[in-house]
């Protein structure tokens, strides 16, 4: 005997198996299906030539780079990440005047999270950055040391506002996306 879906205020709870779903990219707004279909095209242009590296398992991560370390989420995927794997170096990109505002500025946010005692400081590099500029705003040497270096990115910094339009938006969430991405994939 076949027993129809439960249903919610006299709706199915999940559709028929005869429906398609709708592509995501049908729902979005005009501005950001271009853009996806822009990171798209760059994503096929960049993995051309050369190929990218191999990918790094987990297991064997001694290097990699978070973003959005001074944020609400990535104080506490810094925290996780010198937690569980002994040895392993995090390179956090912070927007700052130099490197002593950007350490200050990272230790004051988690000295506010209470979590600055439980970060081994000898295993974060503050690098001085930002994800919206060219090269996250980094020097191309060294951009390019820290392509060689990384085995992983943690990607973590946006702007969150749920009363932000999508332009607001945008440039933070949206073309930073793609310098995260020449980054991992270079």
């Amino acid at each position: 005997m076949r027993s129809d879906p439960p249903k919610t205020n006299g709706v199915p709870e999940t559709a028929p198996n005869n429906r398609a779903t709708p592509i995501l990219t049908d729902m979005l707004p005009p501005q950001c299906r271009q853009d996806l279909t822009t990171l798209r095209q760059f994503v096929r242009e960049v993995i051309t030539f050369p190929p990218p590296a191999d990918a790094v398992s987990p297991v064997d991560f001694r290097e990699v780079l978070l973003t959005g370390a001074t944020g609400f989420v990535g104080r506490y995927v810094l925290r996780d990440l010198l937690r569980e794997k002994t040895g392993l170096v995090v390179h956090c990109l912070v927007r700052a005047e130099n490197t002593n505002e950007g350490e200050k500025r990272l230790q004051t946010v988690l000295q506010k999270a209470d979590l600055r005692e439980e970060i081994d400081w000898r295993r974060v590099r503050v690098l001085v950055g930002d994800i919206n500029e060219h090269h996250l705003g980094l020097a191309d040497e060294h951009f390019a040391d820290l392509c060689r270096r990384i085995d992983a990115v943690y990607h973590f910094a946006a702007i969150l506002s749920l009363g932000a339009t999508y332009l607001h938006l945008r440039r933070n969430n949206v073309f930073s996306t793609r310098n995260i991405i020449e980054l991992s994939l270079t």
